[in-house]
């Protein structure tokens, strides 16, 4: 007496199901026969449609991971990228603020400082890092910024660059500074702050004030000089005669 089996192919294999009545069979038995074969046959089509399903799903889950994994690590590359080039872009702005003895800062609206270069820091007689997040107020005598924080509002109102003289005191020590200055502006061309570049030109400008002081007394003593005194330029015009030279060449004194 055998039984009744049906083999169920899988994925990875097949089943096979039998089965047989506790009575054994008969003649009369013959219509559980039938419907077992049917309820068998049933039962193959709905797991051979469920396991087909979960192929199916599984197929599609890991499509959809793999897609998705592959996005992540693109995306991952690309901000690595970013990264890189925003390091280097930061190194190489550091590498040119550093290289030149001209202050080099930048400042938020607040007046805050964001950025500092080591010539500036020293004439503050502080590390760049020491000045980051302070205003001018807290790093200039009381009573010396006043001329500074107003450049600042007029570059930030004008949405211009402008260049201006301003005065320094630290340490005791004030120095004549020409500084340029310009609209520090955000991606989207709003203005957030100022970038500024200042030059110390203390000793140019004491040397132009001696020269002018030079030139006064040379002017004085010329003008009282008994000697004739006279000047002229590379092409034989005089430039310059004293009242004493005017009379003995028979010239009008003014």
């Amino acid at each position: 007496m055998q039984p009744v089996t049906r083999r169920l192919p899988l994925v990875d294999g097949s089943w096979e199901i039998g089965g047989i009545p506790p009575g054994g069979w008969s003649a009369s038995s013959s219509r559980p026969v039938v419907l077992f074969y049917v309820a068998g046959a049933v039962i193959v089509a709905l797991i051979s449609i469920l396991v087909f399903v979960l192929a199916r799903s599984r197929a599609i889950l890991e499509e959809t991971v793999r897609v998705r994994t592959e996005a992540l690590r693109h995306q991952l590359a690309a901000r690595q990228e970013a990264q890189d080039q925003l390091t280097q872009n930061y190194a190489l702005l550091r590498s040119v603020t550093e290289g030149v003895s001209d202050s080099v800062f930048v400042k938020d609206l607040q007046g805050r400082y964001q950025m500092m270069n080591s010539a500036g820091a020293a004439f503050l007689g502080r590390t760049p890092d020491a000045i980051i997040g302070r205003t001018d107020s807290e790093l200039f005598p009381e009573g010396t910024t006043s001329a500074i924080e107003e450049g600042d509002r007029r570059v930030i109102e004008s949405g211009q660059a402008l260049t201006m003289e301003e005065r320094g005191t630290a340490g005791g020590a004030t120095r004549l500074y020409q500084s340029t200055k310009a609209p520090w502006r955000d991606p989207h061309g709003a203005i957030i702050g100022v970038v500024g570049v200042s030059r110390d030109i203390t000793d140019h400008a004491q040397m132009e004030e001696a020269l002018r002081e030079s030139e006064r007394i040379f002017q004085t003593l010329a003008e009282i000089s008994p000697v004739g005194i006279f000047r002229t330029d590379a092409n034989g015009y005089t430039t310059y005669a004293n009242p004493r030279w005017s009379q003995i060449a028979g010239l009008p004194t003014a």
